[in-house]
């Protein structure tokens, strides 16, 4: 209940912008880090679209996938398709199918020696992914933002 009364007044004061989902990520994130089981699913989704956005931005999909982040490969996913996205969903899944069998696996020591054992074939193709993400193509916050305000009864 807290969540959404500080969520609702963010998306208030600063509307369908970059910022508002700045804010809100922030609000989610500090709860993500410590116990992501306090977050609603909906809460959940908005986290992981802030957490791919972040590790692509810090340094592409190797990145991404390397770190934490790249355990909940297939939860990135789906919420990639709660919000309604086309564009980074494509090159989401493109990047995925880089791995053997078209996934990540879930343990950081098994995904990473997948990572190197692939690196030479896949690293070309991430770096051309990352490329295209930060073209932005889609609107990624937009549909964030959108995604919020139709679940924003679901947040806690």
């Amino acid at each position: 209940m807290f969540r959404r009364y500080k969520i609702k007044k963010i998306i208030e004061k600063y509307g369908d912008t970059s910022e508002a989902i700045i804010r809100v990520n922030q609000v989610l994130s500090a709860i993500y880090y410590r116990n992501k089981r306090l977050l609603s699913q909906e809460e959940e989704n908005v986290a992981l679209i802030e957490q791919l956005e972040a590790g692509i931005s810090t340094g592409g999909f190797y990145y991404f996938f390397w770190n934490l982040s790249g355990a909940r490969v297939e939860e990135t996913r789906t919420a990639l398709m709660e919000i309604k996205s086309v564009r980074f969903l494509q090159l989401f899944e493109l990047a995925v199918a880089q791995f053997p069998r078209n996934t990540a696996h879930k343990d950081t020591d098994v995904r990473q020696r997948s990572m190197l054992g692939v690196e030479d074939q896949a690293k070309p193709v991430w770096e051309q992914l990352d490329i295209e993400f930060a073209k932005y193509d889609e609107n990624l916050h937009g549909l964030v933002f959108a995604y919020i305000n139709e679940n924003i009864d679901e947040f806690r």
